[in-house]
């Protein structure tokens, strides 16, 4: 300890007379330090920390499966793994109904959610105030209570102590509060302000309800039970649906009935996996650039140290204990480092929770907590250890005669020179990898926008509406609704047209249905065709500047009982009607009616501007299709700002208890999209600017170092008549081949570690030969600027005062 007491005091000596050395160590450690804490911080808080329930690692979530791909739940489907499933301890079911809320001032929309019997008994849960639903609770016309969110008691409610037992409104109906969640508690999958029971009849659970698929299952594991048993048993039981569904037999077995088990942890982070991963690999480079750097720094100010070093070991310090000191000191600068990192993570994780978006810091919460700071701590003793071993082993291997001598050479050890220049390679390489992964993102996100989604975007304002039944219980009275607003606002200044769907492009839902195409037979053992479909208002394709091809659009005329009438778009009169005029052709779908296709309108992109787009049919709202959800979409000219509050007070003006929500334009529709490549094309593209950054600094200080070291030799060469052309060119000469070995070596490096990017990019392969091109141009101009300021101080030397000194 006396010893280690000793080094630590020389070591803070050291550095307090090298305070310039000292700001600019810690401060490039700071930055790769704070950056990887920042970045861990999600890492830790999607993939690692703990959910927010007891055993969490027994959750999965059940789903149907068609054709391999994953689909909802029907009643008779939960009544099924319910009852039989021997490996599932319990089993619930839930789905999510936005309600509105009145009463209290204005109306607002939340988030609901509908849950079985066991619920919170699968989650682990218990209100924090009052009490779970009762099992009466559960049945048909008895299910009037409602439990809260925290967060919705504590921003709705205003915290109210007593709000048990008080009557809330949702959808013009009375219910009744009996409990309040814990703080923290959140619902899986998506986030919900309150709760309220569903149960099932009978009839409900019989297998004639198969095929309505809306619920979402969540089971929890026996502990005794591995989850290959429960999907071998899930399996077991899908198997038996065709048997008892004679009706859909076929339809089943051609598009490969079955069932899948998802982890909940897997289940809710989804595809974010895979960027969060590759952002903390693309993070460590930034690090490792950072210490190949301060490697660099430290073996420079070390060939300062050997006359120093020499009498150490001529009094007797060992090699071991002059390696001890150096790392004594790279540790104290790494440690500084760290906790200046700390405080850049802070900063960091705030600006990464707004690029993030809210669905990441809803999966747990973005902060510092133990974890992060044991990580930090271990990131900053293992980065001094980087750093500092391979500068201390080399320093220690001091020449004694050569270091000395008054105004000896010991101190140019070639050997020293050649590792520096090996680092600075290497950190043009790094540097290389993380620019080469960051211009592939910024390339494919770049052509994401040139992609036609089918209609205009711009200025087009969109918004949802949600009819509760006790009001409008009969079609005809939200056909009426829809009959009066929609005139008062195509009357408002400003605005060209309105349109009605119960789904909107780039909503997050895409409902789909099985098409059956008159005169087409689908071979045995291939999947029937499909596609999605929409029920629209006749001036919607005029609103969202979707492009009519053929024949015509709907009127109101369409909406009437007998009416059956579609439009389908270009990719369906494509596939099933190649070379032939679809007007006039029929298709039908889960019904016995055939519809007649009246038109044909352009394709459009519902879901990503990167997937293809699905065949799609329309068919007109009618009073029988009016669903309770609608969106409207105003394409006007004037700033949402200004419409919002117009379109708000003529909704109210025809029912004072409704409110609009969801509230935003379709380009912002379209950007939400695209925001996780955004996340990582941001992050991966600021990473790259760092590492840039530091390897240049690291071209900058060895060139820098080496002129000092030939100042003699490059005032012996003017002496004698080397120009300045001559000089500059031995610079640059020396800097080209170290910029050019690293170029080399990060061009393997990228072919090598950017194909884990294949699965973010668009319309871009991982070995795009414009990218990997444009980044070595780039880099290896910027490197020959750092090369260019020491060069033309060589070129300064005065010639007398440089050969003085020998």
């Amino acid at each position: 300890m006396e010893t280690l007491w000793q080094d630590l005091r020389y070591g803070f000596r050291w550095l307090a007379r090298s305070p310039g050395f000292t700001a600019v160590v810690i401060l490039t450690l700071a930055l790769g330090i704070g950056a990887n804490t920042a970045v861990f911080s999600i890492v830790n808080a999607v993939l690692l920390r703990p959910l927010p329930y007891p055993d969490f690692d027994r959750l999965v979530m059940i789903w149907n499966e068609y054709n391999g791909a994953p689909s909802h739940n029907s009643v008779p489907d939960f009544a099924d793994r319910q009852e039989q499933s021997e490996t599932l301890e319990r089993v619930a079911a839930f789905d999510f109904r936005d309600v509105n809320l009145t009463g209290r001032g204005d109306p607002l929309r939340i988030r609901g959610g509908r849950v079985t019997g066991e619920f919170f008994s699968v989650l682990g849960v218990e209100p924090t105030l009052g009490r779970i639903f009762l099992a009466e609770e559960y049945q048909p016309g008895l299910n009037a209570v409602v439990i809260l969110d925290h967060g919705c008691w504590e921003g709705v409610f205003a915290g109210d102590p007593g709000i048990i037992g008080k009557i809330v409104t949702l959808n013009d109906l009375a219910f009744t509060v009996v409990g309040v969640m814990p703080e923290g508690f959140r619902s899986p999958i998506s986030r919900v302000d309150l709760w309220t029971p569903i149960g099932f009849t009978s009839q409900q659970k019989s297998d004639a309800n198969r095929g309505n698929e809306y619920l979402w299952i969540l089971g929890r594991m026996r502990r005794d039970f591995t989850l290959d048993q429960v999907e071998a048993e899930m399996d077991a039981i899908a198997a038996r649906v065709p048997d008892r569904d004679p009706e859909r037999r076929e339809y089943l077995l051609r598009n490969r009935w079955d069932s899948q088990v998802v982890p909940l942890r897997q289940q809710l982070v989804g595809d974010f996996r895979s960027a969060l991963l590759v952002l903390q690999g693309a993070v460590a480079f930034v690090l490792l650039i950072g210490c190949v750097n301060v490697a660099n720094l430290f073996l420079s100010r070390g060939s300062t140290r050997q006359k120093e070093l020499a009498i150490r070991r001529v009094m007797g310090a060992g090699r071991v204990r002059l390696i001890r000191q150096m790392l004594t000191e790279s540790l104290l600068l790494s440690v500084a480092g760290g906790g200046l990192g700390l405080l850049l993570a802070q900063w960091g994780i705030d600006f990464l929770a707004t690029v993030a978006g809210p669905e990441v810091t809803r999966m747990g919460g973005i902060r510092i907590d133990s974890h992060v700071l044991g990580f930090s701590l271990l990131l900053s003793l293992a980065t001094g250890v980087l750093f500092g071993l391979v500068p201390a082993l080399s320093s220690s291997r001091v020449n004694f005669h050569g270091s000395l001598k008054v105004g000896g050479w010991g101190s140019r050890n070639a050997g020293q020179q050649k590792l520096r220049r090996i680092l600075v390679s290497l950190e043009v390489a790094l540097a290389m990898v993380l620019l080469v992964g960051a211009g592939l993102l910024m390339n494919s996100f770049l052509r994401i926008p040139r992609v036609d989604p089918g209609f205009q975007s711009s200025g087009r304002l969109t918004m949802t509406l949600s009819l509760p039944a006790s009001r409008y219980s009969q079609g005809q009275q939200g056909m009426d609704f829809f009959g009066e607003l929609l005139p008062r606002l195509e009357s408002l200044p400003g605005v060209r047209s309105v349109g009605v769907s119960h789904l909107l492009p780039f909503s997050g839902e895409n409902h789909r249905m099985t098409f059956h195409v008159e005169g087409l037979e689908t071979p045995p053992g291939e999947k029937s065709p499909g596609g999605s479909y929409r029920f629209v208002y006749p001036g919607y394709f005029r609103a969202m500047g979707i492009p009519m091809l053929r024949g015509r659009t709907f009127d109101l005329l369409d909406a009437g009982e007998n009416r059956r009438v579609i439009l389908i778009d270009a990719s369906s009169a494509k596939k099933f009607w190649p070379d032939q005029d679809p007007i006039g052709r029929r298709m039908r779908f889960t019904s016995e009616n055939w519809y007649e296709v009246v038109g044909v309108v352009g394709s459009v992109k519902n879901s990503s501007l990167i997937t293809p787009g699905m065949p799609q049919v329309y068919l007109p709202i009618s009073p029988q299709r009016l669903t309770s959800r609608v969106s409207l979409v105003i394409h006007a000219d004037l700033s949402p700002q200004e419409l919002v509050p117009a379109i708000r007070e003529e909704v109210l003006a025809i029912d004072p208890v409704l409110p609009i929500y969801d509230i935003r334009t379709m380009d912002e529709r379209i950007a939400e999209s695209v925001a996780s490549r955004r996340f990582s094309m941001q992050l991966l593209g600021l990473f790259g600017g760092i590492g840039l950054i530091l390897a240049i600094l690291g071209i900058y200080g060895v060139i820098s170092f080496s002129v000092d070291q030939k100042i003699n030799e490059i005032g012996v060469r003017m002496a004698i008549g080397a120009q300045t052309r001559d000089i500059l060119l031995m610079v640059f000469r020396q800097g080209m081949i170290l910029i050019l070995a690293g170029v080399i070596l990060g061009l393997a490096g990228s072919l090598a570690l950017t194909r884990v990017l294949s699965g973010f990019l668009f319309d871009v392969t991982p070995m795009d030969p414009a990218t990997y091109a444009g980044v070595s141009v780039i880099l290896v101009a910027v490197a020959l600027l750092a090369c260019y300021l020491p060069a033309r101080r060589a070129t300064r030397v005065d010639p007398m005062v440089a050969l003085r000194y020998e």
